[in-house]
């Protein structure tokens, strides 16, 4: 698996996970919505941690930087 989310894309998904995760935890609403909210933010979370997403590889969206071999970077 390539890299495909970014840096600030990556801190996005990170913060916006967090918040569903602790809405999911603090919230007094249904079930289901406390269920949904705990899974978008969990998923959030991995692929900001890991930074790959399948949807973005699935619609060809990169957003991450691209790697450059140290061999090449100036002194």
């Amino acid at each position: 698996m390539a890299n495909n989310v970014g840096g600030t894309e990556r801190i996005a998904r990170g913060l916006i996970g967090v918040a569903l995760v602790l809405v999911a935890l603090g919230s007094s609403r249904g079930k289901t919505a406390r269920l949904a909210a705990l899974v978008g933010g969990a998923e959030l979370l991995y692929t900001a941690a890991t930074r790959y997403c399948p949807a973005n590889a699935a619609v060809g969206r990169d957003t991450a930087p691209e790697e450059r071999d140290l061999a090449e970077m100036p002194a």
